[in-house]
């Protein structure tokens, strides 16, 4: 076989190499020596454990949500007797401290937080002074060229 091998037989040229057990397609590394369903039992070994594997963590998931929601009415219920303390306290103390204040929310353009930005205030009212002052001179432009012209006839 080995000198078969490149050897030339009527103008061609042969390549021989030895004989390889056939392959099936299937299995679990895509091209194996066993059929598809010789692997049949693992995959369903393997099928069980990850539907366990789920239900296990499904089951953890829904406890510690049920935990921190656990948790969360219990804060509430803490932050609820501090403001009854704090308000009974406040009932009797004229200079307590409000905490409950409400804040103007920011908008988009910077002009219309006038309650928020002092500066957007000012910035506000000296646009509209000079556009009074523009409307102003406007009006009063055309009238001392009107007069102007009937001084000249």
């Amino acid at each position: 076989m080995d000198n078969m091998d490149g050897a030339e037989l009527y103008g061609r040229v042969l390549t021989v190499n030895y004989a390889l057990p056939e392959k099936i397609k299937g299995g679990e590394v895509g091209w194996a020596a066993q059929p598809i369903w010789a692997d049949a039992d693992t995959w369903f070994e393997r099928q069980q454990l990850e539907q366990e594997i789920q239900r296990l963590q499904s089951e953890q998931k829904a406890a510690m949500l049920e935990a921190e929601e656990l948790h969360r009415k219990k804060l509430a219920e803490e932050r609820d007797g501090e403001k009854d303390e704090e308000a009974d306290s406040a009932k009797g103390d004229p200079m307590a401290i409000k905490k409950d204040i409400k804040r103007a929310q920011l908008k988009k353009n910077p002009l219309k937080n006038i309650n928020v930005m002092p500066y957007a205030k000012a910035a506000k009212r000296m646009a509209l002074l000079a556009e009074a002052q523009r409307v102003k001179a406007k009006q009063e432009k055309p009238g001392e060229a009107r007069q102007e012209e009937e001084a000249d006839h």
